[in-house]
This record gives structure tokens, sequence and C-alpha cells, in this order.
């Protein structure tokens, strides 16, 4: 089992593709603190991920219930960030 699909598992989510390959892309970055569903579905397609923006959008989600991230009021709410909630994911 990879760091990902343990440290989804251990709060609850089934570690789906999906789920799996969005968690590599949030916590391979040690430095990366905000982000936003769009910015990260980009970078999904760059590493050859097909995944949807409603699915990256639903993912965040899951992780923001589980404790994972948390989200931060933007000037639009449309436009849904995440920021981790512990430093040592």
């Amino acid at each position: 089992m990879t760091d990902v699909s343990r440290i989804l598992t251990q709060a609850g989510i089934r570690p789906t593709r999906q789920r799996a390959a969005l968690g590599k892309v949030l916590w391979s970055d040690p430095d990366l603190r905000q982000v936003e569903a769009a910015a990260l579905d980009a970078d999904l397609i760059r590493t050859g991920v097909k995944i949807s923006l409603a699915t990256v959008c639903n993912a965040l989600r899951d992780f923001e219930h589980a404790g994972l991230i948390r989200k931060l009021a933007v000037a639009s709410p449309w436009s849904p960030s995440a920021h981790r909630s512990s430093d040592c994911l």
C-alpha cells in the first residue's frame, strides 16, 4: 500500500485511483500550502491522469470531511481551495 493510500485508508476514505492520484499531487510538495481545484485538475492532466473537475472537487470535499485538508474562504465562493491541515502529511 502506498503512503497516499495508507493516509486515505486511515482517514476512512476508500483509496480509488483518482483519489490516490490527487493525494499524490497534493502531498508530493512539502512547501505546498494552498491549492485550487482547477489547478489540481491541470496538474493531474499534465501527469497523464484523466479525471474530471467534478471528481477533483468531490475528492477535495471528502478529504476536508476526513480532516486531511481545510477549506479556505476565498473572494469567490465558486473557487474551491484547499489547505493541508497538517504539515506532517
